[in-house]
């Protein structure tokens, strides 16, 4: 949800397009979680001229595909609205207690996913689909200017480029003073250490939704072994026994 963005392209490698079983998410070295996890992932519905938002069907394509075994995927669709995501997100946080949040919007500029590193308190004039804009224009009148995400989003931009998903990513510093960045900022508010944003581009420009899910997934991954979530397959014997006693 951005008219412009500042990115690097992250180096891609893959042509291997070998599909494994859809929980093994990353498609490349089947896995899994050290404990369960809720992850929540949030798309959002129409505005503008998407009437048919790509951030929200690439989250429905999640859904259907699945993230690792004995994590549980919970998905949201957020209004476009600022007082929404004033009064939703930090309960969502509470109610839930996600081990890991992606936040999913759709950018018509985009031609790839696109991993957002930071977002801003000020700024946001733009009206929502109500007509509004938020007070002060900011999210938090004591807000910290920028926010950047704890984890590493070269590395998860890396992940997908060289997993076998067919979507490629890159890696944005400005995530459009909009709801996308809002969002954004709401959530690293709560705990940076465990959120990203990912703009995709609208469907079929170029990736269908179920391609754009596939990628979601692997950010997925990508953050759970970063946050020492997820094990790769096959687990030695000393680590099996501890998932078993853990589960």
């Amino acid at each position: 949800m951005s008219d412009h963005r500042s990115s690097s392209d992250c180096e891609s490698r893959s042509s291997d397009h070998e599909e494994y079983p859809s929980l093994n998410s990353d498609f490349s070295m089947p896995g899994t979680v050290k404990q369960p996890a809720n992850i929540l992932v949030t798309g959002f519905g129409p505005f503008d001229h998407h009437e048919i938002n790509a951030s929200w069907e690439a989250v429905k394509e999640l859904a259907t595909l699945g993230v690792p075994c004995d994590s549980k995927l919970i998905t949201r669709e957020i209004p476009v609205l600022y007082d929404h995501v004033n009064h939703h997100i930090p309960d969502i946080w509470r109610s839930i207690d996600p081990k890991v949040v992606v936040h999913v919007g759709v950018s018509g500029d985009a031609n790839e996913v696109t991993i957002e590193t930071c977002a801003h308190n000020l700024g946001y004039d733009r009206l929502d689909v109500s007509g509004s804009t938020t007070p002060l224009q900011c999210y938090k009148t004591d807000g910290t200017d920028c926010i950047h995400t704890g984890l590493d989003a070269q590395r998860i931009c890396q992940d997908v480029n060289e997993s076998s998903c067919l979507a490629m990513a890159t890696v944005s510093s400005d995530a459009g003073r909009y709801l996308c960045e809002y969002i954004y900022y709401a959530s690293l508010c709560e705990d940076s250490t465990r959120v990203v944003f990912v703009h995709v581009p609208p469907l079929n420009s170029p990736y269908t939704a179920k391609e754009l899910g596939h990628a979601l997934q692997v950010v997925i991954v990508s953050m759970l072994k970063q946050l020492g979530l997820y094990h790769p397959l096959p687990l030695s014997n000393d680590e099996l026994s501890t998932l078993q006693q853990q589960k």
